[in-house]
C-alpha cells in the first residue's frame, strides 16, 4: 500500500477524533473557558450605589460556558479590583425558564453535529474496507455487481455530505446563536447587554453614562458583558473542513484512476460462474453477465474458465461463448 493511501487514512480519522474530544473531553479548562464550550460569554457587575459603602465599587463576575444541553457557570463574589473572588460553579438546563430560545438552537447544532459525526465515521470505515478487504470480497464475490467505483462514488458523496453540514453548522451558529441570546434576556435586568444588533463577537456595558441608572439583583451597577465562540466551535469547524475537503480530493483522484484502469482493461474479461446463484459476472467490474436461473428449472450448468463458456450439461446448449460471440450474448440477455 502506497503513503498516500495511509495517510487518507489517518486523515479519515482525524474529524471523529475531534468530534469525540469536544463530546467527552470537553470540560478541559483553557483560561476561562473549557474545549469544548461552544460559545462564550462573561459578565461583570461594577456596583455604584453611593449610599453604600459596602457595596461601592465592588465587582461581581461570571463567566458561562454553552455546550450542547446545558451551560455551566462560575459565578465569583464581588471584590475590590481585578483580583477574582471564590467562585461558584452550577449548570443550567436548556430546559429551565429563560433559555426558550437558546435550547432548540443548541440542540438543532448537536444535530448537526451527530450527523455530520456519523457519515464521517461510515465514510472512514468504507474506507479502510476498500483499502485492506476490498480482494477478500471479490475473491470471495460476497457483494456480487459492487464495483470499486461504487464504494468510491458513496465515500465522495459521504465527505461531500459531511462539508454541507459543518458549513451549515457554522453559518446557523453566528446567526441563530446571537438572536437567541438577545431574545431570552428581553424583558430581564440584563437586556441591555444583549441587543438585537449583536454578532458573534463583541461586547456590550450598561450604565456607564450619566443619567443611565442600571440595576442588577436590585443595587445600582454598571453592567459589563463580552461574548464570542468558544473553542469547541472552532476545533469542529477546523478538524472537520480541512480533513473532508482533502479526502474529498483524494476520493476523487482515486475514482478517476479507477475509471482509467477499467477502460483500459483488456477485452478479455475475467469471469466468474456462481453455481448456486446461476450468476455470470466479471471480477473485474463487478458486471453480472447473465443470469440463468429459471423458475421451475433445476439445470446442469458447467464453465470453463479456460474457454470462457457456459453450457447445460444436459441439453448441450451453449449459454454463454464469451463477450465476442453476438449469439451467445443475446441468449444470456434473455
Amino acid at each position: 500500500m502506497n503513503q498516500a493511501r495511509r495517510i487518507s487514512q489517518a486523515v479519515s480519522v482525524a474529524p471523529i477524533m475531534i468530534a469525540l474530544i469536544i463530546l467527552f473531553m470537553g470540560g478541559l479548562g483553557i483560561g476561562p473557558t473549557t474545549l469544548g464550550s461552544w460559545f462564550f460569554v462573561t459578565e461583570d457587575f461594577q456596583y455604584t450605589d453611593a449610599d453604600s459603602d459596602a457595596l461601592s465599587n465592588l465587582v461581581e463576575k461570571s463567566h458561562y460556558n454553552y455546550y450542547f444541553e446545558e451551560a455551566d457557570v462560575v459565578q465569583y463574589a464581588a471584590t475590590e479590583g481585578p483580583d477574582l473572588g471564590a467562585s461558584t460553579e452550577s449548570s443550567i438546563s436548556y430546559t429551565e425558564t429563560g433559555y426558550e430560545l437558546r435550547s432548540p438552537v443548541f440542540y438543532n447544532i448537536s444535530l448537526l453535529f451527530y450527523a455530520a459525526l456519523f457519515i464521517s465515521i461510515v465514510s472512514s470505515i468504507l474506507l479502510f474496507v476498500l483499502d485492506y478487504f476490498w480482494k477478500d470480497i471479490v475473491n470471495r464475490k460476497l457483494v456480487p455487481g459492487l464495483r470499486k467505483n461504487d464504494v468510491l462514488g458513496v465515500i465522495f458523496g459521504g465527505y461531500a455530505a459531511v462539508i454541507v453540514f459543518a458549513l451549515f453548522v457554522g453559518v446557523y451558529t453566528v446567526m441563530a446563536i446571537p438572536d437567541a441570546m438577545h431574545q431570552d434576556h428581553l424583558g430581564w435586568e440584563k437586556e441591555c447587554l444583549y441587543p438585537d444588533d449583536m454578532t458573534i463577537g463583541g461586547s456590550s456595558v450598561c450604565g456607564e453614562t450619566e443619567g443611565e441608572t442600571r440595576y442588577f439583583d436590585g443595587k445600582e451597577a454598571i453592567l459589563n458583558s463580552k461574548w464570542t465562540f468558544g473553542p469547541g466551535f472552532i476545533l469542529f469547524l477546523s478538524g472537520v473542513l480541512g480533513p473532508s475537503l482533502y479526502l474529498l480530493s483524494t476520493t476523487y483522484s482515486r475514482f478517476e484512476a479507477e475509471s482509467e484502469r477499467i477502460s483500459s482493461i483488456s477485452q478479455e474479461p475475467e469471469l466468474f460462474f456462481d453455481p448456486d446463484a446461476k450468476l455470470l459476472f466479471d471480477i473485474n467490474t463487478g458486471e453480472v453477465l447473465g443470469s440463468f436461473q429459471y423458475e421451475g428449472e433445476d439445470r446442469n450448468l458447467f464453465f470453463d474458465e479456460d474457454a470462457m463458456i457456459l453450457w447445460d450439461e444436459d441439453t448441450g446448449d451453449v449459454l454463454y461463448g464469451g463477450p465476442s460471440d453476438d449469439a451467445t450474448e443475446s441468449v444470456a440477455s434473455d
